[in-house]
């Protein structure tokens, strides 16, 4: 497989994440990561992938929300071998009643998925995956979302991006 071939299969993995949630698609969504990958989204799940599964299947997960849509822009991959570190920024729309225990109404996140991905048996999949939160808001009521600060951007060498 050539360097432009795995760049090619790691845009789909980021790809199909995207449209797993989007779709309410699990499998698509397990897919794109390995069995004993990690995920830091911060307060809202961290730790083993399974527990990441679980929270979007569970009753404020995925199926919570009305409508969502996740769209990917600028992506940075480097590949090393078998191991790559992508960087791909996503504004993410949620859409839910007022009942929703934090989205109520319709919310726009502003973050980057901090990827590292590793090539087993010829497949790419998320070994690792980190959220860095830029901003949200809820165009419902105006309001800021609160959003975890220890996964906050920032704007120098302290941002997540450089801790790999």
């Amino acid at each position: 497989m050539s360097a432009a071939d795995d760049r090619e299969a790691i845009g789909q993995v980021l790809a199909e994440f995207c449209v797993g949630v989007d779709r309410l698609d699990y499998d698509l969504i397990e897919s794109c990561f390995h069995a004993d990958a990690e995920v830091d989204f911060g307060g809202f799940v961290n730790g083993p992938v399974v527990g990441y599964f679980e929270f979007v299947r569970g009753e404020e997960g995925l199926g919570a929300f009305a409508r969502t849509m996740h769209n990917l822009g600028t992506t940075t991959v480097e590949i090393d071998g078998d191991v790559a570190h992508s960087q791909a920024y996503c504004v993410a729309y949620h859409s839910a009643g007022d009942d929703h225990p934090w989205c109520k109404g319709f919310v726009v996140i502003h973050a980057r998925y901090l990827d590292r991905l590793e090539k087993r048996d010829g497949r790419w999949a998320i070994a690792r995956r980190t959220c860095a939160f830029e901003w949200g808001r809820n165009l419902t009521t105006g309001e800021a979302m609160e959003l975890p600060a220890e996964n906050l951007g920032r704007r120098d060498r302290t941002d997540l991006a450089y801790a790999r």
